[in-house]
């Protein structure tokens, strides 16, 4: 979920080792799948490991995939969770939430908890209810849409927003102006349900052995168990407005 050009070659590194604890499976993959049809992969029955945004997760395929874990990230968040940050652009003076009742949202995914139910939370709690989004179809699209004024607010995956930081330049033009609360970050699957404790024992032993600088590389840290009842109990967001 995390996957860009500077990032996939730890990620492959992940999967041989975890793929070395799986030599008892017979029809492991040897490479990791890029494939952009996340949902034809997730609905697949025969699904060895994947990872959702837990929105899909919790909405649509609790009942389809088994639960592994989620990652422990490198964020100011309890293990296994994760947050959003909200930015804006560099140069705008609204300080707090509240003052963007009126502003134009831009968002990756109606089915997003970093980028749509964190942030739709998170106004509520402000007193308000989002009127106005855009629909850009990735974080990094919705940070430039911010930096280029097309809109002016954006609910970022602080994961993503960290790694933006070491390697896009549009950063230079936003600022954080609040995070979202931290919720259950996004879960490890599969739609095996007996080899879940295989692939958490192998998961688990991916993680241990990456090299430091993989480790800094993914910004995860190792594979937290959390119950299935904590993504279930989250609210859906409302329904993208436009």
């Amino acid at each position: 979920m995390y996957a860009r050009p500077e990032t996939w070659p730890a990620y492959e590194r992940l999967w041989a080792s975890v793929r070395d604890q799986l030599q008892a499976v017979q029809d492991v993959p040897r490479t990791l799948n890029g494939s952009d049809d996340l949902w034809r992969d997730w609905k697949d029955p025969g699904l060895l490991l994947s990872q959702t945004c837990s929105l899909p997760f919790r909405t649509a395929l609790s009942d389809k995939l088994t639960l592994l874990g989620s990652p422990q990230y490198d964020l100011d968040s309890p293990p296994g969770y994760y947050h959003s940050v909200i930015v804006v652009r560099s140069d705008d003076r609204r300080e707090n939430l509240a003052d963007f009742s009126e502003a134009t949202f831009a968002v990756n995914d109606a089915l997003s908890q970093s980028g749509w139910a964190a942030i739709d939370e998170a106004a509520r709690l402000a007193g308000f209810s989002v009127a106005r989004t855009i629909l850009t179809g990735s974080h990094f699209k919705s940070a430039c849409a911010v930096a280029a004024s097309e809109a002016d607010i954006a609910s970022l995956d602080a994961l993503t927003w960290k790694l933006m930081n070491r390697w896009d330049r549009v950063v230079r033009d936003l600022r954080v102006l609040d995070r979202t609360a931290p919720t259950p970050g996004l879960p490890f699957v599969t739609a095996r349900p007996s080899l879940a404790r295989m692939l958490v024992i192998a998961l688990q032993a991916g993680f241990r052995h990456l090299s430091k600088d993989d480790r800094f590389t993914l910004g995860q840290m190792d594979l937290v168990q959390i119950p299935v009842e904590r993504y279930l109990e989250l609210p859906a967001p409302r329904a993208l407005p436009t």
